[in-house]
């Protein structure tokens, strides 16, 4: 209960810090070691999810790459050895095309760049939280920036113009 007031009342300073006719906002909020540690827990869960994001991204593209590599040396010495049905050959030249297709569809590389920002910056407020000791509601108002940030530079399907720094 004191966990789900105490958001409230740090989403209301963000809100109203949000406000263009406001120019500061002042709160004696005492926030407690256990309200600090569950910010501190969401903070660590969602950096840890982006983080096997990131990896299982990197790692699909990856192994997207070598299929089509894989499937491409098969496929001449298929053509080689001659004699071998021409279907299944015709099958195996085309999958690098199908894969490099799907990996551009999909984009995994930049997804896996977007998800290992979106951790260093979780990470980096994890650590001003526990180990600068900045307020919680500033981390909590930092937390909001980066989720909206990071929506924006968001890598859809398909090719995009948009690139991750």
């Amino acid at each position: 209960e004191e966990i789900n007031v105490a958001r409230q009342v740090l989403r209301l300073l963000e809100e109203l810090e949000d406000q263009d006719d406001v120019q500061a906002v002042y709160s004696n909020v005492d926030i407690t070691n256990e309200i600090m540690e569950e910010l501190g827990n969401e903070l660590k869960e969602a950096a840890k999810l982006s983080k096997y994001l990131a990896k299982r991204n990197y790692i699909l593209a990856y192994a997207v790459t070598l299929i089509s590599v894989f499937a491409s040396i098969t496929a001449g010495i298929l053509v080689a050895l001659e004699g071998l049905n021409p279907a299944m050959i015709a099958a195996i030249a085309s999958l690098p095309a199908a894969m490099m297709t799907f990996k551009t569809v999909f984009r995994f590389e930049q997804k896996s760049a977007w998800f290992w920002q979106k951790n260093k910056n979780l990470e980096r407020l994890y650590r001003s939280l526990m180990y600068e000791e900045k307020p919680p509601a500033e981390v909590s108002k930092e937390f909001s920036q980066v989720e909206s940030e990071m929506e924006t530079d968001w890598v859809s399907f398909g090719l995009s113009d948009k690139k991750i720094d």
